[in-house]
C-alpha cells in the first residue's frame, strides 16, 4: 500500500528553530532570577492568573516598570509609580485606586518577562 501525504507545507516551518531556549530568552541573570505564578488579576490584560511572572531581583526600579514589591507586609505585582506625595503602586486597571503603603515599600524585584499556558497539560 502506498502512503499519500495531503495538505501542505506550512510557511512557518522555515521559521522553526532547533536553538531557541526560553530561559535564554527570558533570562539574563540566571542567579538573580525567579519564577512566580500569579493566582490574582489585579494586571487583567497584561498578566492572567496562573502565568509565571518573570522577576529580576533588583531593589533599583524606576517609575512605570511592573514590580514585585513587599508593602505592609504583603506581596503584589504591579506598576511603580511616584508622585510628590511619594512611592506608589497601581495595576492595569483604570478605575483602580492606587496602592499606597501606610509604611515603606521594599522593591523586590523588577518584571522582566512572562510564560503563559494557553492550555492545561495532559493529566
Amino acid at each position: 500500500m502506498q502512503r499519500q501525504v495531503v495538505g501542505f507545507s506550512s510557511p512557518a516551518q522555515d521559521m522553526i528553530s532547533d536553538g531557541i531556549s526560553l530561559d535564554k530568552y527570558l533570562v539574563q541573570h540566571p542567579l538573580n532570577t525567579m519564577f512566580i505564578e500569579m493566582n490574582g488579576d489585579s494586571m487583567r490584560g497584561m498578566v492572567n492568573a496562573n502565568d509565571l511572572v518573570i522577576v529580576e531581583r533588583s531593589n533599583e526600579a524606576a517609575p512605570g516598570q511592573v514590580v514585585l514589591a513587599q508593602i505592609d507586609g504583603q506581596y503584589l505585582i504591579r506598576f511603580l509609580g511616584r508622585d510628590r506625595e511619594g512611592f506608589f503602586l497601581y495595576g492595569s486597571r483604570r478605575n483602580e485606586q492606587p496602592y499606597r503603603p501606610t509604611s515603606d515599600i521594599a522593591i523586590v524585584g523588577v518584571v522582566t518577562g512572562l510564560a503563559r499556558r494557553f492550555r492545561k497539560p495532559a493529566s
